[in-house]
């Protein structure tokens, strides 16, 4: 962090506070002569989507975003990460059980609670699922590698396994929507987002560049997440109208899809509340969704946010359930002798659509796996296939896939 501040008074040939808001404004749209950068109301804005718009005129807003990268994962990952390693909470069945293994008092326990809208499980002290993948520093000459992931590994004879849903929450909107375009797609074995990208830009497959499959799949998540047009245009670096028209052919391309997202804003102004896929349900203020059309377009974003993300919550649930339940049956034990159960797989982290287990994988390791895997490619609720990426290694940092 102190490189990239010096670096940064270099460019600028003076001092400043990084971290002030006014200080940027001032250099980027005052001493540098940089285009004003305004939200859709007006205001000037430094968020990374709009700096990353300037990242080709100077190298000062890359940097910017560089800096709060590190200052994040300092922030978010290390600082709590050290405060969890100096003063360890243990459960509650650790607590009560004076003689353990000592690889149980050697390890960070973290809590979790599903206080969100879409039930998402949320993992605090330490926040693990904070700890972003590597990424390279590329404003400073040596472009250092931060690796924040390898800090997560494996105890001795054991690997860490993670099991990963392909493209799980498209594939719950195919299935709610009953889009046979998007099955289509899904069901094929290429890349989806190549094959996307080529629909809508009528383009060739081969044709197609990293930089607009990037943008196929932004458009596909905006979606998901409920992000605005203005927002997704500076996502992907297009224009406003340039972002208007790769939506409109996003629309054409899967007209069900578009009824049926049409159809959630109807019920959400006609009932004021929707449900995932099991039937939970969120409730909305209906009175000011019918009375502010700002809120209300909101509102309607966070709806088409929930269904989706809920109903995948939902899935993970279930499938988590499932598979503690054909763990237990592989592997009975007594609750009532030990209160930790000594086997040779455990789930570790459970990471959106991610498992990562830690798996003996001397003993009956390959079995632990297909049995998982079988567990999480069952689709009692879907009418599409489940296809789960399977990738293992010593730490977090470090897992290869596996065939």
């Amino acid at each position: 962090m102190s490189q990239l501040e010096l670096h940064a008074y270099r460019l600028v040939k003076r001092r400043f506070k990084i971290t002030r808001q006014q200080d940027l404004i001032k250099i980027l749209y005052g001493e540098l002569n940089l285009p004003v950068q305004r939200t859709p109301f007006g205001r000037i804005c430094l968020k990374k989507s709009y700096l990353n718009v300037l990242a080709d005129l100077h190298p000062l807003p890359k940097l910017i975003t560089e800096y709060r990268r590190v200052q994040s994962a300092l922030d978010r990952c290390i600082d709590p990460l050290e405060e969890s390693i100096n003063e360890p909470i243990k459960p509650q069945s650790l607590q009560r059980v004076r003689r353990e293994a000592s690889w149980q008092n050697d390890r960070l326990y973290f809590q979790c609670h599903f206080l969100t809208g879409t039930g998402r499980m949320m993992i605090h002290s330490p926040p693990l699922q904070h700890i972003p993948k590597r990424f390279q520093i590329t404003s400073l000459s040596n472009v250092p590698t931060i690796r924040l992931r390898d800090l997560i590994i494996a105890r001795p004879g054991y690997q860490l396994v993670s099991f990963d849903y392909s493209q799980l929450e498209l594939r719950i909107l195919a299935h709610l929507s009953n889009d046979e375009q998007l099955k289509t797609f899904l069901r094929q074995d290429g890349d989806f987002f190549i094959t996307l990208a080529s629909t809508i830009l009528h383009q060739p497959i081969e044709e197609i560049t990293p930089e607009q499959r990037q943008n196929a799949k932004q458009i596909c998540y905006g979606i998901l997440y409920g992000m605005s047009l203005e927002t997704l245009a500076y996502e992907t670096r297009m224009s406003v109208d340039q972002a208007r028209d790769f939506l409109a052919n996003f629309f054409e391309t899967f007209a069900t899809m578009k009824q049926y997202l049409d159809q959630i804003k109807q019920r959400l102004l006609d009932t004021g509340h929707l449900q995932s896929i099991c039937g939970r349900a969120l409730y909305f203020d209906a009175n000011r969704l019918r009375t502010k059309e700002r809120f209300r377009a909101k509102m309607e974003r966070q709806a088409i946010n929930f269904v989706i993300q809920a109903s995948a919550c939902d899935l993970m649930k279930v499938t988590m359930d499932r598979i503690t339940q054909s763990i237990d049956r592989a592997f009975p034990h007594d609750f009532k002798t030990r209160p930790t159960p000594l086997r040779p797989v455990y789930l570790l982290l459970q990471i959106h659509d991610e498992f990562i287990f830690e798996i003996e994988m001397s003993t009956r390791g390959e079995d632990i796996i297909g049995l998982i895997r079988e567990d999480m490619e069952r689709h009692d609720y879907l009418h599409l296939s489940l296809p789960v990426n399977v990738k293992c290694g010593m730490n977090w940092d470090s897992l290869v896939s596996l065939v």
